[in-house]
């Protein structure tokens, strides 16, 4: 009869002690879990927006040598149609007066064209260089900025990772060591109730003889040692 009550109290610890460790476990799993999510979500979010900014970058270089090609294009017919007309006008001896009025012209819109081609080529190069240089300048402050931040937040979640598994880890054994000392101590103040009880209502022969035989059993001794002290 006095071992049943140690049988349910041991039982009842361990059951608080497998089930405070499951939830443990899982405390753990998922803060690792939620941890590994967000770190990929974040990175995944961080890329996308960098291939972007890439992207950008890339259609303002062929918008830019397009325009140059442009501009190559436009003096180059210019000085090709000049030459062309200059020399078909030379051939026709009838309009010479004629001719010698259109070279003075043309000559002056060659001259005229060059120079403007030469001076719209020299501003739009100093006006395009100072540009680019702004816009290189502000894009490489903004992909500083953007990857200070990119290396601050995933700091921040290697962080947040190794302390959430610490604490996760830290506050498992802390409540597992404490509620197996609570089981512990309740089963130890169950079994001394229980005995306290059994010996309460028993006879003092019975039970005086019963606590030494319990003890000599327990230090080792044989049972005839057991009996004579009974017998004395």
């Amino acid at each position: 009869m006095p071992d049943t009550p140690q049988i349910i109290t041991f039982d009842t610890s361990l059951f608080l002690f497998v089930s405070f460790a499951y939830f443990s476990a899982l405390n753990i799993y998922l803060s690792i879990y939620l941890s590994i999510y967000l770190s990929i979500y974040l990175l995944t979010r961080h890329i996308y927006l960098l291939i972007r900014h890439i992207y950008l970058y890339i259609y303002l270089n062929f918008s830019i040598s397009m325009l140059s090609i442009s501009i190559y294009l436009h003096i180059y017919s210019s000085i090709y149609l000049s030459i062309y007309l200059s020399i078909y006008l030379s051939i026709s001896f009838i309009f010479l007066h004629i001719y010698i009025k259109l070279l003075y012209l043309l000559t002056f819109y060659i001259y005229l064209s060059i120079y403007l081609s030469i001076y719209l080529s020299i501003y739009l190069f100093i006006y395009l260089s100072i540009y680019l240089l702004t816009r290189h300048i502000y894009l490489f402050i903004y992909l500083s900025i953007y990857l200070s931040i990119y290396i601050y937040l995933s700091q921040s979640v290697h962080l947040s990772i190794y302390l959430s598994i610490y604490l996760s880890i830290y506050l498992s054994i802390y409540l597992s060591i404490y509620w197996l000392g609570i089981s512990i101590y309740l089963s130890i103040y169950l079994n001394n109730f229980v005995l306290n009880h059994s010996n309460f209502h028993r006879p003092a022969s019975h039970s005086s003889f019963l606590i030494v035989e319990v003890s000599l059993q327990s230090e080792g001794c044989p049972s005839g040692k057991s009996n004579n002290i009974r017998s004395s």
